[in-house]
Parts: structure tokens; C-alpha cells; sequence
């Protein structure tokens, strides 16, 4: 197998997990979207005020940590093998979205119990964006794996 086609093997999984994440949290944008404007859940009084705004802060600044988390599970030593970098960068790669992903979840919950569909929506489509704008790049890869050593045969 070639450098070309091992890269592609490595980030076609990830390409699926990638479209099911923003589906996923599109679908579950508009769920939440319909049970609010239905009336399905009464807003929680407490969380109106304060409380509410100092969790939807929290979340935003936990989203805009993601890609720093990311980096920090990707980082491999010098002396790191192909195989090394490329499973570290997919772990970082899915640790990264796994953090935007609980975002719109948290935010939407949030958005949901504070009675708020903008804040579900905000939510919602910050997180889906966010994933959008960070797809797994075979470049991005393959750019890793130049500065690994061989794995041993």
C-alpha cells in the first residue's frame, strides 16, 4: 500500500463519523427547536438569569478550548513512528469533535431549559459550524507523517 492510499484509508472512517456528527447535531438542533415551540418543557425560572448565561459562557469559551485539546492529544515526540502520529492525529481529530459535539449538546439542554430557542439555535449552529470547519484533511496528515519515522517491519 502507498503513502496515498494509507492516508486515505486513515481519514475515509473518519469523513463518515465527520458527516454523522453535523447531522446528527442538526437533527437534534430541530427536535429540540420543535419540543420548545410545542411547549414540551417548561423553562426553569432559576436559569433565566444568571445562572443560565454564566453556563452558555462557560460552554462557548469549552468550544472555542476544543481546538487546543485537539492539538495537545495530537502532539508526538520526535522519535514517534508513522503508525504513532497518524493514530495520535486521528485521536485528536475525534477528541476535538467529541468537544464541539457536547457543546450543541450542553447548549442545547441549556437553550431548552432556559426556555430559549435562540439559544438552542445559537447552540446548535455554532457547534455544527465549527465541526464543518474542521474536516479530517488528508493534507494535514500526510504533512504529520513526513517528520515520522518508518514504523518497523
Amino acid at each position: 500500500m502507498n503513502e496515498l492510499q494509507e492516508i486515505a484509508a486513515r481519514v475515509r472512517p473518519l469523513r463518515t463519523i465527520w458527516v454523522a456528527l453535523i447531522i446528527g447535531m442538526l437533527v437534534y438542533t430541530s427536535v429540540l427547536l420543535f419540543l420548545i415551540r410545542r411547549g414540551a418543557v417548561a423553562p426553569v425560572q432559576a436559569l433565566r438569569t444568571g445562572p443560565g448565561l454564566y453556563f452558555a459562557i462557560l460552554l462557548l469559551l469549552v468550544l472555542v478550548g476544543a481546538q487546543f485539546v485537539r492539538r495537545r492529544v495530537e502532539k508526538t515526540p520526535s522519535f514517534a513512528t508513522r503508525s504513532e502520529v497518524a493514530s495520535r492525529w486521528q485521536t485528536g481529530w475525534l477528541v476535538g469533535q467529541t468537544i464541539k459535539e457536547g457543546v450543541g449538546l450542553g447548549g442545547g439542554v441549556l437553550g431548552l431549559l432556559v426556555g430559549s430557542s435562540v439559544w438552542i439555535m445559537a447552540f446548535g449552529v455554532a457547534s455544527a459550524l465549527s465541526m464543518i470547519m474542521s474536516p479530517p484533511w488528508e493534507s494535514e496528515l500526510h504533512k504529520r507523517l513526513q517528520n515520522a519515522r518508518p514504523d518497523p517491519e
